[in-house]
């Protein structure tokens, strides 16, 4: 979606832009004028009007960049260190730190733990990592 504007199979009429509903669609319709005379109008769209409507998500052309975007191939190897990375932190998360199940009702309680333990989790990496990464002396 370069120019907000999507063609119909045919190619012979455009989808021009239209408006925006409240639910975040962006709605695309085409020149019923033009339509009207296409041999494809049955099997294209059941309209009165012979027009053809689009609609589709705000933000579905940058969720359609960022699929792209995963199948390159530094996502991928990103994607594949994310077990030895993410995934443990989440896993000492909920074994270590009792976030598996709660004790509590009301979301501002479970904030207030989880704020409790992002810091000690985040403090347990940092000083593995600089203990991985730290100078050997020898005197």
């Amino acid at each position: 979606m370069f120019n907000d504007i999507y063609f119909c199979s045919q190619g012979i009429s455009h989808l021009s832009f239209s408006t925006i509903t409240r639910e975040s669609y962006r709605t695309y319709k085409s020149n019923p004028k033009l339509c009207i005379h296409c041999s494809l109008l049955e099997p294209c769209t059941l309209s009165e009007k012979h027009q053809k409507v689009v609609t589709r998500y705000v933000w579905a052309d940058l969720m359609d960049k960022l699929e792209h975007q995963r199948h390159t191939t530094l996502n991928k190897e990103m994607y594949r260190k994310r077990k030895q990375t993410i995934e443990r932190i989440f896993a000492d998360a909920k074994e270590k730190h009792g976030m598996r199940w709660t004790n509590y009702i009301f979301s501002s309680y479970l904030d207030k733990n989880k704020d409790f333990c992002e810091p000690c989790l985040y403090n347990k990496k940092k000083r593995s990592k600089d203990y991985l990464t730290r100078e050997v002396r020898h005197w």
